[in-house]
């Protein structure tokens, strides 16, 4: 997983800003778990993407994922989460 993020972080982040795009939607279905420390990274890609004017928002967390990452203290619950990544884009729209 800290692959994926570290991809996001350097390759995806100047991509959404040169695309001037104003939503990035990360979806976890079929993610098991989070550690602390990719969670730190989704932290830090927050920031910068809201530095940038983008929002991020969360799809697809699964109730064994939400009460693992409660577990290991990560609290997510300052981005936005939808059950699906059709339902982000119907209140994206």
């Amino acid at each position: 997983e800290s692959e994926r993020v570290e991809h996001i972080f350097n390759w995806v982040v100047p991509e959404i800003s040169r695309l001037k795009l104003a939503y990035l939607i990360m979806d976890f279905s079929g993610i098991v778990t989070i550690d602390t420390y990719v969670a730190s990274q989704l932290f830090k890609i927050n920031d910068v993407l809201q530095l940038l004017g983008v929002n991020m928002v969360f799809t697809g967390i699964r109730p064994d994922l939400a009460k693992k990452s409660i577990s290991a203290g990560i609290d997510f619950s300052s981005i936005k989460t939808y059950g699906s990544v059709l339902k982000a884009i119907e209140v994206i729209k």
